[in-house]
């Protein structure tokens, strides 16, 4: 089982997309984060069960998955754990929209709208953790990376 350390937040990013899990793990890993990657709502579960429910600062989750929806995920963490749960941001479709307004309900700290302004990510993880550090490699995404 692995625990946080201090200096370190850890982030469940479940989403049925791979390449919407690696771009978000990139992101984070470069302003710190620890990233645990999940393909659905059950794999959601069962990563929380595996590193505890204390060992994420934050849960970032798609709404519209097969198996198991990001709001039955949601919903399932509030049943096993009541408010005991991590800051839980929602990312899906802007036509969602409704449906997102429905789960607020539950708690959510957050809705993103795919496809992810990554720059709009980093202003409101740094609401969400004030202490993240502005001058940390990774923490500005550049639109020009080609000065060699």
């Amino acid at each position: 089982m692995g625990l946080q350390t201090e200096n370190r937040r850890s982030v469940l990013v479940i989403d049925d997309y791979f390449l919407i899990r690696r771009n978000h793990k990139l992101l984070l890993e470069k302003i710190g984060f620890a990233v645990v990657e999940a393909n659905d709502g059950f794999d959601g579960l069962a990563k929380i069960e595996k590193y505890g429910i204390d060992y994420f600062s934050l849960v970032i989750v798609d709404l519209m998955m097969p198996s198991m929806s990001g709001a039955e995920f949601i919903m399932k963490c509030k049943e096993r754990y009541g408010e005991n749960i991590p800051q839980i941001m929602v990312c899906s479709s802007a036509s969602e929209v409704p449906l997102v307004k429905k789960i607020a309900a539950l708690g959510i700290a957050g809705y993103i709208v795919k496809p992810v302004d990554y720059k709009l990510l980093i202003e409101r993880l740094r609401t969400m953790f004030p202490d993240i550090d502005p001058k940390s490699p990774g923490n500005t995404l550049d639109d020009d990376d080609d000065d060699d």
